[in-house]
């Protein structure tokens, strides 16, 4: 067959504004007469362009595609095949198409397959067979379907054949659409359904994804994330679903290193993340119970006229198959609640996610907030009717303070929102109250108290409710800054990220931080397919801190990373990588205390080489902060079982406090029960930190030569403290010394030797100037 050149693509794509040829199949079986051309149909967005599902159709000499052809027959099954690659996850193998006045566009209700990066593509029957020929299979599942296939060819010369049968079997697209659930519908009566949406696999990263900060990440099999959605009225509920049928790993929605919802503002002809906005992780969205074999989100907006992009975790393991689009809805507010003004009692309201009305009153302090404009006081919420205890409370003008009279379990729901809002701190709440509102926020709680009665006055009672040994309050800690480094112990594995002790603290105190914890990362380079911090620790954001966390050592011992010298610098042994990283840090953030976390306590060995176990890690980091004796690295040995009561050999204590009771990571319930321990090992490292530097007097070593000087530029030598505080100064280049023997000139002889010779040449030059006189006098 002839190959298509770029004036016939581009003589195609002018006639498709008409309509593209339509090659119907004749019954039984038989050969398609169909035309392919060079190019693709773009999938989704294609190496950063901003082409959309079925938006464009490139030229490309890696791809062809065919031009739309009519299938008559549901259940007829074609078959084509091509030497080469598959097709790329980007670009469509099968679409479906319909005419839009008079053009062909794509029918997003139709089947839609994506290419595969594999070997095997179970949706379409896609394979590789022994020969390298690649064999395409799809059977349709209604009559007078419009398609147009694309395949990746090596070889241009020679286009597929495209077969059919009929057979009468089920279609490939009703088998997929098999794997779904039924829509579950309206999520609350009054609710109208968001159209016009489209879906792209990508996520948007969150504030705490190292790899894709706060912009969208394309392509991927695991997520998919919306068009931008312009809500029109602040207080509108936007509800989604996600489907729990086929998600990957039984992960029921995405990490806290993707925003479920974003916010965005157009910036020319494009949108981007607005970080004013409300850009809120994933687990962090209110979430009903199942529905039907969904998930329900939902979030509402906070402005009029704000832009939103939704994202969820759909989890297919296969790349052929399609994004379901989750069913999104709307529903306005039906009551006109005035906004939260603070330094007064509001009484205003929100909706739940089932779609009812939930009132509560508020009372927000005045000149509380900090730079992010987030209030960390310590917000208190009083369950029931009695409204004199908020009176009594808001009075002090120190408190957050809210009053709630509804249902119990549009309690938490109310908590979500006022954190969503960045009206109350996240992990800073306390309650009074029942016992059935207080048990459903409990995960959310510091602390609560069922009853004012044993109290004498109010401050009898706060004493109680903010009782130091809940949870102590270390004030050092307020609005610092601090980055972390780490690996799953950091990162929080299934529970997320904000559920870490480290986020917990931060949020508390209303601390300027990043946490840049990847599960699974070493601290060395031991291996290099493991995310290595020793790789990766440069690229923490720079600027003045006042402490930095590193931890690890859990993997290293998984793949039994060699401990090497105490003073080593090689990155492939986990002395050299840790020392590597705190000479860097040490340079890096010259105000900070650098605290080195150790594993949690476990002898359990379970590594490369059967016999490394967390304490040879931990003791390590122990180690060495000893012998590097600095004023300004100190150890957090959290392998004490006794001091942070995390004992990971102890099977009680795994059932209650980790993660599918395994040896490594704490539950939600563990993060709490070791946040005192290590808030207060912070807060006492800071305060004996600060003292130090007052106190200290640098003792300095001997001088070291950094650059040798020559005849010409001066060199540099230094002399350190122990504290890291150096001192330099320059070195001035010195005549070698003499041999026995000789005799070097003098400084005298030297000037005077110079003083002739420059004579010498002035008298030339006169003489020369008195001779050049006459020769022209003559």
């Amino acid at each position: 067959m002839k190959k298509a050149f770029s004036f016939v693509l581009t003589l195609s794509l002018l006639l498709s504004a008409i309509a593209l040829p339509v090659l119907s199949a004749t019954p039984e079986s038989g050969t398609l007469e169909v035309t392919w051309q060079n190019g693709y149909c773009v999938a989704a967005p294609h190496n950063g362009r901003s082409a959309y599902i079925g938006k464009d159709y490139t030229e490309s000499e890696k791809f062809a595609a065919t031009d739309v052809f009519t299938v008559p027959k549901a259940g007829t099954k074609l078959s084509w095949s091509d030497t080469g690659k598959f097709a790329a996850e980007s670009i469509l193998t099968v679409s479906s198409w319909k005419q839009v006045n008079g053009a062909w566009v794509l029918d997003a209700d139709g089947a839609m397959f994506l290419g595969a990066s594999g070997n095997y593509n179970t949706c379409i029957e896609t394979k590789k067979n022994a020969d390298g020929v690649v064999e395409y299979t799809y059977t349709t599942s209604k009559d007078n379907e419009h398609l147009r296939l694309c395949i990746q060819s090596e070889n241009q010369d020679t286009f597929p054949t495209v077969s059919y049968t009929v057979t009468g079997d089920k279609g490939t697209w009703d088998a997929v659409q098999s794997l779904f659930p039924t829509d579950p519908g309206a999520p609350v009566d009054g609710a109208v359904a968001v159209g016009d949406i489209s879906w792209y696999n990508g996520y948007v990263g969150s504030a705490t994804n190292t790899s894709n900060t706060n912009k969208i990440s394309y392509g991927g099999v695991s997520y998919a994330f919306s068009s931008v959605i312009t809500v029109p009225k602040a207080g509108t509920t936007i509800y989604f679903y996600d489907d729990l049928g086929t998600d990957a790993n039984n992960k029921k929605h995405a990490s806290s290193n993707a925003y479920g919802v974003s916010t965005w503002t157009e910036s020319g002809s494009s949108w981007k993340i607005d970080l004013t906005g409300d850009n809120i992780a994933a687990p962090q969205l209110p979430a009903s119970s199942e529905v039907a074999g969904y998930k329900l989100y939902s979030f509402t907006t906070t402005r009029d006229n704000q832009s939103i992009r939704l994202c969820f975790l759909y989890g297919l393991s296969d790349a052929s198959l399609p994004i379901r689009p989750a069913t999104v809805w709307m529903k306005e507010a039906d009551t006109d609640a005035p906004p939260i003004t603070a330094g007064r009692i509001t009484e205003t309201a929100m909706l739940s996610s089932s779609g009812e009305r939930v009132d509560f009153k508020i009372y927000l302090p005045s000149g509380y907030l900090n730079k992010n404009d987030k209030l960390w006081t310590r917000a208190i919420f009083t369950f029931g009717t009695d409204t004199a205890l908020l009176t009594e409370l808001s009075a002090r003008k120190d408190l957050t303070v809210v009053q709630y009279a509804g249902k119990a379990e549009h309690a938490p729901a109310l908590i979500q929102y006022l954190i969503s809002n960045g009206k109350v701190n996240k992990y800073s709440l306390f309650a009074i109250g029942a016992k059935s509102y207080t048990d459903a926020c409990s995960s959310l709680l510091v602390h609560s108290l069922e009853s004012t009665s044993a109290y004498a006055d109010t401050d009898a009672l706060l004493n109680a409710l903010l009782e130091p040994n809940k949870m102590p309050y270390h004030s050092i800690l307020e609005g610092l800054t601090f980055y972390a480094m780490g690996d799953s112990y950091f990162n929080g594995s299934d529970i997320g990220t904000e559920n870490t002790w480290v986020n917990r603290m931060g949020d508390r105190y209303g601390m300027t931080y990043e946490n840049y914890g990847i599960g699974g990362s070493t601290m060395s380079a031991y291996v290099t397919n493991r995310n290595p911090m020793v790789n990766r620790y440069q690229n923490m954001a720079k600027g003045d801190a006042d402490f930095i966390l590193l931890e690890g050592g859990r993997n290293d011992r998984n793949v039994a990373a060699p401990l090497g010298d105490i003073d080593s610098r090689d990155p492939k042994t986990f002395y050299g990588a840790v020392n590597t990283m705190l000479d860097g840090m040490l340079e890096t953030y010259p105000n900070a205390l650098i605290i080195l976390v150790t594993p949690w306590y476990t002898l359990s060995p379970s590594s490369a080489d059967g016999k490394s176990h967390n304490v040879i890690y931990a003791n390590a980091l122990r180690d060495l902060a000893e012998h590097r004796n600095h004023h300004r690295i100190v150890c957090l040995y959290a392998a004490d079982k006794d001091a942070t009561g995390v004992n990971m050999d102890d099977k009680n204590f795994r059932n209650t406090y980790t993660i599918n009771a395994d040896t490594s990571h704490l539950n939600l319930k563990g993060m709490m029960m070791v946040q005192p321990y290590m808030e207060k090992f912070i807060a006492d490292a800071l305060t004996a930190f600060r003292a130090n530097q007052q106190e200290h007097v640098h003792t300095y070593g001997d001088w070291v030569t950094i650059k040798e000087p020559t005849q010409t530029v001066p060199g540099m030598r230094e002399k350190a403290c122990g504290c890291g505080h150096k001192v330099s100064e320059r070195l001035l280049w010195q005549p070698p010394a003499t041999e026995p023997g000789e005799e070097m000139p003098s400084h005298t002889g030297l000037i005077i030797g110079i003083a002739a010779g420059t004579a010498a040449l002035i008298a030339a030059a006169c003489v020369t100037v008195v001779f050049v006189k006459r020769r022209k006098s003559v």
